[in-house]
């Protein structure tokens, strides 16, 4: 969740790859799902990839609000994201499980892209 100001500088990623600019409307916040809300309800709403870049030549300030699970939490579809014609999509499994599988295959990507993964 996003204040939005009046400094543009959000970009959201189309379907078909395009990137578009949020528009920054005073007094509104901007809500992205993430992963696990997609997950939650059975892709009904998506991931929105996204990224930042401040173009205007003037100070642009972003507090974002993340909201993530207790570690042992089972994450499995809403019940009323289900139908006999829309099964769940994703098996059930812990935050835990999620956070370690993320993990692993943003390691992987990064590995095959060349990036150097620092520990800290």
């Amino acid at each position: 969740m996003l204040a939005q100001n009046k400094v543009p500088g959000l970009s959201l990623r189309t379907r078909d790859g395009r990137w578009i600019d949020a528009p920054a409307l005073d007094g509104h916040f901007l809500v992205n799902g993430g992963d696990m809300l997609r997950r939650w309800t059975n892709d009904r709403f998506l991931a929105t990839p996204h990224r930042a870049s401040n173009r205007s030549g003037q100070p642009r300030y972003a507090i974002p609000f993340f909201v993530d699970c207790n570690i042992d939490w089972p994450m499995e579809c809403l019940p009323t994201c289900v139908t006999s014609e829309q099964p769940a999509k994703y098996p059930r499994f812990t935050y835990a499980e999620y956070m370690s599988a993320y993990h692993d295959a943003r390691h992987a990507q990064d590995s095959a892209d060349g990036v150097r993964i620092q520990a800290y």
